[in-house]
């Protein structure tokens, strides 16, 4: 009996460590990109402004500022849209289910095809509300990724499913 305890002690103390671990959803463990000329709502002006190029991007975890809205765009914007000549582009639909990761596929809009390259990204649907990408360099230059939908995405009872607290385990030897 002793030993039982023990045992499920050890691995109770291993699942606080491995929770208490920062991750993705956690403001040390991102970066933040804010600037608005990545909103599918704005026109490149190819003639005076340098486009984003995310294929300097480093592979990590972002968050995209709530004035822009935080949503990757799910259909194609149109070429020069989002600061970059070739907008990329969810294609698929955002998780409801929060603090799990789920991998989509992102398009690369080109002046002539709406998907002429794909990829997978990971995703994170975060407690508070927001989406975390793990966004990775584009294969291609002058193109980068595409946000700024606004209206919040919400799913009734999807945040039932976090936990507000510590995150400890609390198990009763009753």
């Amino acid at each position: 009996m002793i030993i039982a305890r023990f045992g499920l002690l050890i691995i109770i103390s291993a699942l606080e460590i491995a929770h208490s671990q920062p991750g993705p959803c956690d403001d040390l463990n991102k970066v933040v990109i804010g600037d608005e000329k990545r909103m599918y709502t704005y026109i490149h002006n190819y003639t005076t402004e340098n486009p984003f190029s995310d294929d300097r991007l480093v592979r990590q975890w972002y968050k995209i500022n709530q004035t822009i809205g935080d949503q990757m765009v799910q259909t194609s914007p149109g070429a020069f849209s989002c600061g970059t000549w070739y907008p990329i582009w969810l294609n698929g639909n955002l998780s409801s289910i929060p603090g799990e990761v789920f991998v989509r596929n992102v398009c690369l809009q080109s002046f002539s095809n709406e998907c002429d390259q794909t990829w997978a990204i990971n995703i994170i649907y975060c407690c508070d509300g927001s989406f975390i990408y793990e966004l990775t360099p584009s294969p291609f230059i002058d193109s980068g990724y595409c946000f700024g939908l606004q209206e919040p995405y919400q799913f009734p009872g999807a945040f039932s499913q976090c936990q507000k607290d510590s995150g400890k385990v609390v198990v009763d030897f009753k």
